[in-house]
C-alpha cells in the first residue's frame, strides 16, 4: 500500500467515530476517501496492476457517508483499469447505442458537476468519439461559482449535460436559469447516470435525437 494512502486511511478512520453526528465531518471524509481512491486507481493504472484491497473498503464507507458518489467512484475505477487494447470508446457504447455515421466534429459539449476525475474521463471518451471540444464546469466544492462565470464557459456549447447526483443546488440553479433565458445556444440535459460509461451513453443518445 502507498505510504501516503496508509497515513491518510489511518487518520480518516480516526475521524469516522465523529462522522455520524456531523455533516461537516461526513463531507470531509467523503472528499478525502474519494481522493485516496482516485489516487490509488491512477497509480494502479500506470503500474498495470489491480487496486489495493483497501479501495473496496473505501467504496463501502462512501455508501455510508455519501451514497450519491459511491457508484461514480466505482465506475471510475472500473473504467480506468479496463484494458484499452480490448475496449475502445465506441465498443464500450455498444452498437445499438451508437450511430457511426453521426458526425460530431463540429460540436462542443459541456460537462457540469461530477468529480473532476470523472469529468476528465468523460471528456476523454467524447473526444475519442470525434467531438470537437468539451467544456468542464466544476461544482462549487471544487471552484468558485458565479452565474456570469458559468455563462461564459458554456455559451458556445451545443449540449450541456449536468450530473444531477453530484452537481449541487447552486450550480443546478445557475444552469437551469441560463437555459431558461437562452444564455447559451445549445440544450441542457440532466444526466441521471453518474458513471462514465452511463453518462457517455446518455449524451450520445441525446445527440442522435438532436442531429
Amino acid at each position: 500500500m502507498n505510504v501516503i494512502c496508509l497515513i491518510d486511511s489511518v487518520y480518516l478512520e480516526g475521524m469516522q467515530v465523529y462522522a455520524y453526528d456531523s455533516p461537516v465531518i461526513r463531507k470531509i471524509l467523503s472528499d478525502e476517501y474519494q481522493n485516496i481512491a482516485f489516487r490509488e486507481t491512477d497509480e494502479a493504472s500506470v503500474e498495470n496492476r489491480s487496486v489495493e484491497p483497501f479501495v473496496e473498503e473505501i467504496i463501502h464507507a462512501l455508501h455510508v457517508f455519501d451514497s450519491t458518489v459511491a457508484p461514480e467512484v466505482a465506475e471510475y475505477i472500473r473504467s480506468k483499469l479496463q484494458s484499452p487494447s480490448t475496449l475502445s470508446a465506441r465498443e464500450d457504447l455498444g452498437t445499438s447505442e451508437w450511430d457511426s455515421d453521426l458526425d460530431l466534429s463540429d460540436l462542443t459539449i459541456g460537462i457540469a458537476g461530477g468529480h473532476h476525475k470523472t469529468r476528465a474521463n468523460i471528456v476523454e471518451r467524447l473526444l475519442k468519439l470525434g467531438v470537437a471540444s468539451c467544456i468542464e464546469v466544476a461544482p462549487s466544492s471544487e471552484s468558485y461559482l458565479s452565474k456570469s462565470k458559468v455563462a461564459e464557459a458554456i455559451r458556445d456549447c451545443d449540449l450541456v449535460g449536468f450530473i444531477t447526483g453530484y452537481t449541487g443546488h447552486d450550480l443546478s440553479y445557475i444552469l437551469v436559469s441560463l437555459n431558461r433565458t437562452g444564455a447559451f445556444r445549445g440544450r441542457l440535459m440532466r444526466l441521471s447516470c453518474r458513471g462514465v460509461s452511463g453518462v457517455v451513453r446518455e449524451l450520445t443518445a441525446k445527440l442522435q435525437q438532436m442531429f
